[in-house]
């Protein structure tokens, strides 16, 4: 039988009301984020903290701000009426040379027109290009990780590609059979990264090397942890898997009930995974045997759908799940009963961010596209754009 992945999974897509397609982003995004004409969004935005900054990628921009306040401190670029660097979505990460390293999405000639996609290398304390590398022919759907100093990142022309993290020199290309829209995990020499077309790869960080692959009956859309030399990920096959990171062999699987999409978390001896239709499972690390499984529901009972993969915060001892309503869910890892529930006008399709006392989501197609909520209770701390300034 003729693999063919691309249309298995618009098929699902569409026939799933609740689950946001890409390409349905791209037509909705397109109107409500003011974009240009020659701009239209095709993925969903991330961010990071690092050190005494929150990082986002903020569709026409980067931004830069004060995690405490939420104040801009620098965009990328300033004015993008002035000077259009298409779209930003992928999660920025930081170099330890004090580069934020953010993709963006140039699409010209109208709707059809051709696509172009960038890599930035910004000056951490400023916003001013440093480099950038345009040698991609897809879309960067999700960010990039460090590791050994090279950014290794996905495209959806079906290449991974690694970068020299502080010149943006190409060290080397790994071409997969599909798409590549997940994070990789760089863990000492190995990059650990799933593709479209059902394959999880270890690659040697500095030549690309296949170390080993892992087949599944589905994609890989998410970033897999690594907890005492074990791999937990989840595919769109509705199976979640434990893999031996030496061998790429497996160790156990859970058969679950629909899509694993976003990568899973970790306490302990437990593992957090969270399906496409909001159903929150807690695993035994060790034979993958369920010791709590609770399904996010609405008022009404109707199932909350969920992209993003869970969060556990070790501070607070709270595990947050961004949904796709906006709701943002602190739960008991104890037992998954909700501590606290925040809703949003907006989506949330990325992982939250804690740092110290708030936990940070990324919002599209509503009021804000950030907002910081106090760990313990929920209570809002701030909101970008801020009330009354919404673009």
């Amino acid at each position: 039988m003729t693999l063919n992945l691309e249309d298995d999974i618009l098929n699902r897509v569409w026939t799933q009301r609740w689950l946001t397609g890409l390409a349905v982003l791209a037509a909705v995004l397109l109107t409500a984020s003011g974009c240009t004409p020659g701009d239209r969004a095709a993925s969903w935005t991330g961010m990071a903290i690092v050190g005494e900054r929150l990082y986002a990628a903020d569709l026409q921009q980067a931004r830069a701000m004060e995690p405490a306040s939420g104040a801009t401190i620098w965009t990328f670029p300033a004015d993008p009426e002035e000077v259009d660097r298409g779209l930003f979505y992928a999660t920025p990460a930081v170099t330890e040379g004090g580069l934020v390293l953010v993709a963006s999405e140039v699409t010209t000639g109208g709707f059809l027109g051709q696509r172009e996609s960038i890599v930035w290398g910004l000056d951490a304390e400023t916003g001013a290009a440093q480099w950038s590398f345009d040698g991609a022919r897809g879309m960067y759907v999700e960010g990039g990780a460090l590791g050994n100093g090279v950014f290794v990142i996905g495209n959806g022309d079906g290449n991974v590609y690694a970068l020299d993290a502080e010149s943006g020199t190409l060290q080397w290309t790994f071409e997969t059979g599909h798409r590549v829209w997940a994070t990789p995990l760089v863990v000492g020499d190995v990059v650990y990264v799933g593709a479209m077309d059902r394959n999880l790869y270890a690659l040697e960080v500095h030549t690309g090397r296949v170390v080993w692959e892992f087949s599944a009956g589905g994609a890989f859309g998410g970033t897999p942890i690594l907890m005492d030399g074990t791999l937990y990920i989840g595919g769109f096959d509705n199976t979640f898997y434990a893999i031996d990171s030496e061998t790429g062999s497996e160790q156990w699987r859970f058969e679950g009930q629909d899509w694993f999409w976003g990568g899973p978390a970790a306490h302990n001896d437990t593992v957090f995974a969270v399906d496409v239709e909001g159903r929150v499972y807690a695993l035994d690390a060790a034979n993958g045997e369920v010791r709590w499984r609770r399904s996010l529901v609405t008022d009404q009972n109707e199932p909350v759908p969920v992209r993003a993969g869970p969060v556990f915060d070790e501070e607070s001892g709270q595990l947050f799940v961004s949904t796709e309503t906006g709701t943002l869910y602190a739960l008991d890892p104890a037992d998954g009963s909700t501590n606290w529930r925040r809703t949003a006008d907006g989506r949330g399709l990325s992982e939250p961010v804690v740092s110290e006392s708030l936990v940070y989501q990324t919002l599209i197609l509503g009021t804000h596209r950030i907002r910081a909520l106090q760990i313990g209770d929920g209570a809002d701390a701030w909101a970008f754009p801020p009330a009354g300034l919404e673009e």
